[in-house]
This record gives C-alpha cells, sequence and structure tokens, in this order.
C-alpha cells in the first residue's frame, strides 16, 4: 500500500487527516445504511428458494467491500496521523 507523506509541498497533515475523517465518516454511514437495510426474505421468495440466499450474500459482499475500503482509508489515516 502506498501512504501519503506529509512535507512542505504536499498537502498539510490536518487537511489530510480531515479528508480521511470525512472518508471514513460517509463509510460508516453506509455501512450502517447497508446493514440496516439488508434484503428481506418476502421480496425473493417468488423467484425460488436460491434466491434469497443470493441476494443476501451479495448484499453481503458489498457490505464488506465497503468495510475494506474503510480499513484502506484508515490505514491512510493512521499514515498520516503518527
Amino acid at each position: 500500500m502506498q501512504k501519503p507523506v506529509v512535507h512542505l509541498n504536499g498537502s498539510g497533515r490536518e487537511a489530510l487527516i480531515k479528508k480521511y475523517v470525512d472518508v471514513l465518516n460517509a463509510l460508516n454511514v453506509a455501512i450502517k445504511e447497508m446493514d440496516e437495510n439488508c434484503p428481506n426474505a418476502r421480496d425473493y421468495y417468488p423467484l425460488g428458494e436460491d434466491a434469497y440466499p443470493k441476494a443476501r450474500n451479495e448484499w453481503e459482499a458489498h457490505i464488506g467491500a465497503l468495510v475494506q475500503m474503510r480499513n484502506y482509508v484508515n490505514d491512510l489515516f493512521d499514515a498520516v496521523y503518527d
């Protein structure tokens, strides 16, 4: 992972921290909303018994991608915060 370096010609530490905190806050909201609004089995049963598990697995995979993104941004935050 390529992490930023705080130096005189680059973005200031505070600017980078603010940017990463803003992104982390947005990702936390997105993850929370996804978690609270997961697929409902009643919306899938007409499609057959495999439809809901597939939809749920897809949903969880997308939440997982958001969590991975949050971890990535958190690593960037840690790099400039130290």
